[in-house]
């Protein structure tokens, strides 16, 4: 969260995932879905990482990095 509060919840990430539909998120890998209005910078190395605008790092999973640069080259 932004203001650095924390939000537990009692369901999995799939859940959340299919709860919130789309944009502006994104699954960019098993244990991190993004909102990709927070995304500060993408670097695109050997294992693609997101830095967000709080400074956190994401890597990118292998099985999700051609959908999530598609879904990104649409917004």
């Amino acid at each position: 969260m932004v203001n650095k509060n924390k939000i537990t919840l009692c369901k999995t990430l799939k859940d959340v995932e299919e709860n919130i539909q789309g944009e502006p998120f994104f699954r960019v890998h098993q244990s991190h879905l993004i909102n990709t209005n927070f995304i500060d910078k993408i670097i695109k190395a050997e294992t693609p990482y997101i830095v967000l605008k709080d400074g956190v790092t994401v890597n990118i999973s292998r099985h999700k990095k051609e959908a999530f640069f598609d879904f990104f080259r649409k917004l």
